[in-house]
């Protein structure tokens, strides 16, 4: 790792027998300027993402919809993955926010958000939360620090 970065820093677990993840972009020691951007574009991939979960929603439509918006921003080139994916007892499994998955979105499915942008001698930039649709919306069930000056490892 490298003072600026971003590395992405990813935790996977196991809860009750389920699987879990929370991923997060973190900055050492700065916030390099040509990562700004990149990271913006990919908050608000995200934020658009939680915009679109609801019970009925197509999964294929939200990740059409990420992708386009990515794309727009000039990032297209350095989407490596799908949006999202299921979390079950293997951890990444169905249902998918993904391309080309045709299902709908139903009320207790556990899920990731983690729209991704990866640029070579740049960085990672994703975060990643485990989250469960509800009835009328979602909950997001891991809380970690979001916004960018709230990302920043100090170095002693």
């Amino acid at each position: 790792m490298e003072e600026g970065g971003p590395p992405v820093s990813m935790i996977q677990a196991q809860v009750d027998g389920y699987g879990v993840e929370i991923e997060r972009t973190f900055f050492l020691g700065n916030i390099p300027e040509k990562a700004k951007k990149p990271f913006e574009v990919m908050f608000n991939a995200r934020s658009l993402a939680y915009d679109l979960l609801k019970p009925g929603v197509v999964m294929s439509e939200i990740d059409k919809k990420v992708r386009k918006f990515i794309n727009e921003q000039g990032y297209g080139d350095f989407l490596l993955h799908r949006t999202g994916h299921g979390l079950g007892i293997t951890g990444h499994e169905a249902p998918f926010i993904a391309e080309g998955y045709d299902h709908e979105l139903e009320p207790n499915m556990l899920i990731s958000i983690e729209p991704g942008i990866y640029i070579p001698n740049i960085g990672g930039f994703r975060h990643s939360d485990t989250v469960l649709i509800t009835e009328d919306g979602y909950m997001k069930l891991t809380k970690a620090p979001e916004e960018l000056e709230d990302l920043i490892i100090l170095i002693i």
